[in-house]
């Protein structure tokens, strides 16, 4: 079973690893939003826009940040077989099954890997 686990570990943190990179993508297109927004000082309705679209592009990137970073610190801590990151992964594990259908899988072989009686 800890062969299991490892994959596991690795699969969290390379989810991780995808949804920090999603972050820092989101956060570079909120810098070229708001960027936008500044240049349309004239025009209210091209400023209100981008000004919208920066605040949504920031709050998906933050939270990809968190996703991302949640996960790959539960797959370290999985690897180590700490007790505390055997639970953050059974939580996000049932988190996942929403994200179709990478999440679904993952969070399918996590919960059969962490809730398995060895």
């Amino acid at each position: 079973m800890n062969r299991h686990l490892d994959v596991l570990a690795l699969l969290y943190v390379v989810w991780g690893a995808l949804f920090l990179l999603a972050g820092l993508i989101g956060l570079a297109l909120t810098v070229g939003a708001a960027s936008l927004a500044g240049r349309a000082a004239g025009d209210v309705g091209v400023e209100l826009a981008a000004g919208l679209t920066a605040a949504t592009f920031g709050m998906v990137a933050v939270t990809a940040l968190a996703w991302g970073g949640i996960h790959a610190l539960a797959g370290v801590a999985v690897r180590r077989q700490r007790p505390w990151g055997r639970a953050v992964a059974v939580v996000f594990g049932v988190l996942d099954l929403a994200l179709l259908p990478l999440g679904t899988a993952l969070g399918l072989y996590a919960l059969w890997v962490l809730l398995h009686d060895e």
